[in-house]
C-alpha cells in the first residue's frame, strides 16, 4: 500500500465493478421521485421553514436525496439475496426487502427531517400515521416507487442484453 494512500477494497472493487448499474438506478430514481415531490409541493402537503411552497429545483434536489435513499434500499437487497442483479427477480425475499426497506427509510428521513432538523413541516392536508406524526404521502412514495424503479432499470438492462447478443450474432 502506497505512502499516505488509504484503500477501501470492498467500496473501490464493487464501485468499478458495478458503477454503471449504480449510475442507472440512481439517475432512474431521482427522475422518477422528483414529480412526485412536485406533486406532493403542489398539493399544499408540505411547507418549507418559510412557511412557503416549495419552488421546482428544491423538488429536484429532493429528487436527488430520493435517488440516494433508492441505493439505500438497493443495498439492503444486495445483502439480503446475496447477488448484484437481484432486483431482475427479485422473489418474495427481494420484494419484501424493498418493501421493509422503504418503509423503514422513509419513516426515519421524515421524523428526523420533520422533527429534528426542521426542514420542512406537514401542512393539515397531509394525513399522518397516528402515534408517528409521520405523513402517509411519503411512505407511500417509498413504497411504491423503489419497485418501479428497479423494474425499470431490470427492464433497460434486459433491452441492452438483448441489442448486445444479436450484435454478436450478425
Amino acid at each position: 500500500m502506497g505512502k499516505g494512500r488509504v484503500r477501501y477494497p470492498l467500496i473501490c472493487r464493487a464501485w468499478s465493478m458495478h458503477r454503471k448499474l449504480l449510475i442507472q438506478i440512481f439517475v432512474v430514481a431521482a427522475l422518477v421521485n422528483a414529480p412526485w415531490e412536485v406533486a406532493q409541493s403542489q398539493a399544499n402537503l408540505y411547507v418549507g421553514r418559510d412557511g412557503g411552497g416549495f419552488p421546482w429545483w428544491h423538488c429536484a434536489l429532493m429528487g436527488l436525496g430520493d435517488g440516494v435513499l433508492v441505493l439505500a434500499i438497493f443495498f439492503m437487497g444486495r445483502i439480503a439475496c446475496g447477488r448484484w442483479e437481484w432486483f431482475e427477480r427479485p422473489g418474495l425475499k427481494g420484494y419484501a426487502t424493498m418493501l421493509v426497506s422503504g418503509l423503514v427509510i422513509s419513516v426515519a428521513t421524515e421524523w428526523l427531517m420533520v422533527y429534528v432538523a426542521f426542514r420542512w413541516a406537514y401542512q393539515d392536508s397531509m394525513p399522518v400515521v397516528p402515534g408517528f406524526g409521520v405523513g402517509i404521502a411519503p411512505i407511500i412514495q417509498m413504497l411504491v416507487l423503489p419497485p418501479l424503479v428497479f423494474c425499470i432499470v431490470a427492464r433497460s438492462r434486459q433491452h441492452a442484453s438483448l441489442r448486445t447478443s444479436s450484435r454478436r450474432k450478425t
